[in-house]
Order: C-alpha cells, then structure tokens, then sequence
C-alpha cells in the first residue's frame, strides 16, 4: 500500500511539472500574471477590479468653544426665576405643595428620587378571581420592565440603573375587577380621584404580608391583560403631588404607576415600557414636553393651526409623546439632569460663529463622546443640535429617515408642559408627516439628512456630511435674521415632497 501511495505522489508532481495548457487558464488565473506569454490572450478577458468606495471626506473640526456654563441657561418662567434656590426634600412628605415643578432649563429640579446610582422598582403583580393573571401575561410584563431598564441605562450614559424586582406569583385581590374599574376621570393625576386609592389599598393589603416594601423607591402594578380594569393610560402618582399612596408596613411610597389600556391594547406601537419610562421621568424631575396649556384645548381651534405649537417636538422625543416613532431623551433633557457630562457638550454663542465645522455622535451611544451642540442666542434661549440614528432596540419602522441630525431651541421662559423645545425643520415646520401610531397620524418632519440646512437667527445650520456612527454639522453667519419662534395662525397641510429624508402620504 506504501509503494502505490508513493507512486500516486510521484505522478502528481509530474504532472504539475508538466507545461500548463493555454486552454486550461482562466482569466482569473491571470489577473496576477498578465505579462506571461500563456496569458496574453487572457488579458482582455481578466476579472475587473473591485471598485473602490469614495473616500469619507475630512473636515477641519472648529476649536471655538465657550464655557459649558454660558449655555446653561437659568429657567425664567411661572415656576421659577433664575437665582430660586433648590430646596433638598429630606423627608419625603414635605416635598408635597413645596416643589416648584420639572425644571426645563438650569438648574435641575431634584425630587425625593436620585438620579444616578440605583433605583429601587418592585413590580407586583394582582388579579382577580374572574380575571386572573398568566404566566403569559407575567413574561409580557417582564419584556416591558427589561426595556425599561435598557432605556434608562442608555440615556443616563450609565449613570442610573434600574434595579427591578418581580414579585415571584400573582396576589389575589377579593371580590371582582369590576369593582376596581377605572375612567379617566378616576385617574386624574390632580384632584379627586378616590377610585386609585381603592385599589392602592387593595393591592397592598393582598400582597403586603409577602412582600417586603422597605426598599422600593418605585412600584409598578401589573393586572392581567384579559379584562379593562383602567380604561385610560393607568392610575400614577409622582412624589411631589401625589393624589394617593401606598400605606405599606414598611412605609408609605408616593412613586406608582400601572399600565392601563392605553398601552395594553396597542402593543404593536410600543406598550406599557413607555408609560413607565415617561412617567418615572417626571418623578426623577424631567419636564412634559408637550404644551397643555388651555389654549390648545379649546376645541373650536383648528388643530391644523395648534400641532406644531402643542407638541412642537412631536415624534422626537419620549418626553413630548410616548407613541411617537422616535423613542428617545434628547440631549438638552439629557445635560439637564448630569447624565450628559459637560466635555460631552460643545457650547458656542451665536456672535462668535463665522464658519465653524463640529462632530457628533449618536445620542443613543452611550461612548462618552461629544452628544451635543448648544448654541446660546441670547439669556433665555439657545439651540441644540444633535445626532441621531434608528435604534430598531426603541424605535418605530416608518417610511421617513431617522438618521442624521435634528436642530430645535430650548426656551427658558416656558415651564415643564408649555413646549419649551420647539423643533427646527429644514423644510416647512407646518408640514407634517403621515406616520401610523395609534393616537394620530401626524408627526413633525424635522430630520436632516445629509445636505439639508436651516436659517435661525443670524445662523445656518447644516448637515454636511452624515456618516455611519458620525455626523459633521457646519455653523455659518449670515446677513439676514430668521424668527426662531415657531409660526402661528398658518394652516398646516401633509408633506408631499419625495427624497431621501421624507416620503409622501402612502409610501409604506
């Protein structure tokens, strides 16, 4: 066997010693040896090169810079005047009736809860004889807590983690669910509402005796999803004014909330992670975005003329609207509180622009990298530009782009709910998008991708080049000055335009 495997090896070689045939070659056996005689009738046919990908361009990165605090502008509105000094809530009762409201603009308004570190959340789950909770319904619940968590982890830029605890079974409230009911007017989170103290009661005397409460700076109540036992958004109560509480054996809690179904029936959207990530945003001190002033509640207006006023950054922002496709804390909301650091954030004034080139990055990346441009206009007003990307993890699937930059301000003079960040769009403000989400249709077509720009001010802003996990924003001067409020009294209409960025009413 030895001698024929010997033999075998011996023709090979010679046969690989053997002159090579022209017909045996391929082009590709050429392309590295074209210069052979063999091969000089394989030239013209060799594989063509790979075409080589343009080259990314480099820009000159501006070194103007002000001091971070020169764009922290102090909050001058019906709650508060620059100077007011920000109380420290050491017992949680005396907060009630003393604090001033989520703080828009510098400084931040701390509440009872800390904003790094760690964050206590016992989730309780209760049921009925005739409704009763699932082992489904149980994980449902779970998947919602863990994106809660994931979110807070990536827009603190690490700095507060959720620590979620689940109660290991469902307990068992008497009688029915009927009796625990709750319209929307019951949930009111101001005023009487006697109904949510009912079923807090209920749902501490059930599961008070195995659960130990002591540690819990937040309770989130899970009901099976099988039955409407809170018709609207669900019963919530913020530390500093709330309507009911948790008289538990271990203390009382002032920080609750419980998915209703508002989120329960329109999972596909998002589900309850929203309400929980909006709703313990407030209890940690960050401001409602859209304005509920009484205004725009005057049903005899045309809401065509009020969208862009009431939730002037609808669809790009979890504080503003919670269904939006766009599910994310912007950075201003992210400065405000520490998450974002202060070398995280260029700060410039207007007057000292001429042309100036600035890398950001992506929001939702938590590296440590610059987040943010601020642009101070003037005592009570700045603007703030800064990158974003789909994140398939948080936000909704839709037709328009979501990748490239958004510009809008940030004024001062408005308090938490009147609106006070207002989107700039690169295109028409008063011209909304047609995006499915279950509450309405409309959302607010401001994103930049790259080459669009915007005039506010005595500045242009412009997306110049928008890379994979960067972007390059170009500040100029210009000679002529653009009104950065939002235009009023102007009947707004869908978008029809068709390019990149923005896609007509249909294109799904």
């Amino acid at each position: 066997m030895k001698k024929v495997v010997a033999f075998g090896a011996v023709l090979f070689l010679l046969a690989g010693c053997s002159a090579p045939n022209v017909s045996d070659l391929t082009a590709e056996d050429c392309v590295t040896d074209t210069t052979s005689e063999l091969c000089a009738d394989k030239a013209t046919n060799a594989a063509p090169e790979e075409p080589t990908a343009e080259p990314l361009p480099v820009f000159e990165l501006s070194s103007l810079r002000e001091e971070p605090e020169v764009c922290k502008i102090q909050e001058d509105s019906r709650m508060r005047s620059p100077g007011d000094v920000i109380p420290n809530y050491g017992d949680k009762r005396q907060i009630r009736g003393g604090y001033s409201g989520n703080a828009t603009a510098f400084p931040f308004n701390p509440t009872t809860l800390p904003i790094t570190g760690d964050l206590n959340v016992s989730f309780i789950f209760v049921d009925w004889e005739d409704s009763q909770g699932t082992q489904e319904d149980y994980e449902y619940y779970q998947g919602h807590a863990q994106l809660f968590e994931d979110f807070y982890w990536m827009s603190s830029e690490h700095k507060l983690k959720m620590n979620i605890t689940f109660s290991e079974s469902w307990f068992r409230i008497p009688g029915s669910y009927r009796d625990f009911v709750i319209d929307q007017a019951g949930e009111a989170q101001r005023g009487e509402a006697p109904l949510k103290q009912v079923f807090y009661d209920a749902a501490v005397e059930a599961s008070d005796e195995a659960t130990d409460y002591s540690d819990a700076d937040i309770v989130f109540y899970a009901v099976p999803t099988d039955k409407t036992v809170f018709e609207m958004g669900g019963p919530h109560e913020f530390n500093f004014d709330w309507n009911g509480y948790l008289d538990t054996d271990e203390g009382k809690i002032y920080n609750i909330t419980a998915a209703g179904d508002w989120w329960l029936d329109h999972t596909e959207y998002g589900g309850p992670w929203l309400l929980y990530v909006h709703e313990v945003g407030h209890m940690l001190g960050i401001p409602h975005q859209a304005n509920e002033d009484q205004e725009f509640r005057d049903e005899s207006i045309d809401w065509r003329t009020v969208h862009w006023l009431q939730n002037p950054i609808n669809g790009y922002e979890i504080m503003g609207n919670q269904d939006g496709p766009t599910k994310t804390l912007s950075s201003w909301l992210r400065w405000l509180p520490g998450w974002l650091e202060d070398d995280q954030v260029i700060c410039i004034t207007e007057d000292s622009v001429v042309d100036e080139v600035f890398e950001l990055h992506p929001i939702n990346d938590a590296n440590g990298k610059v987040e943010s441009l601020v642009i101070r206009l003037n005592e009570t007003m700045v603007v703030v530009v800064e990158s974003r990307r789909f994140d398939p993890k948080f936000d909704s699937k839709i037709p328009h782009s979501r990748d490239g930059i958004i510009a809008y301000t940030v004024d001062a003079t408005k308090a938490t709910a009147q609106g006070n960040m207002a989107l700039l769009s690169p295109r028409d403000i008063t011209k909304w998008l047609e995006v499915d989400h279950w509450r309405g249709s409309q959302t607010l077509d401001a994103n930049f991708c790259q080459g669009d720009s915007v005039n506010i001010g005595w500045l242009k802003i412009e997306a110049v080049s928008v890379q994979d996990r960067v972007d390059y924003v170009r500040v100029t001067k210009t000679d002529e000055w653009v009104d950065p409020a939002a235009p009023r009294d102007v009947i707004g209409k869908p978008s029809f335009l068709s390019n990149e960025c923005v896609k007509p009413p249909g294109q799904w």
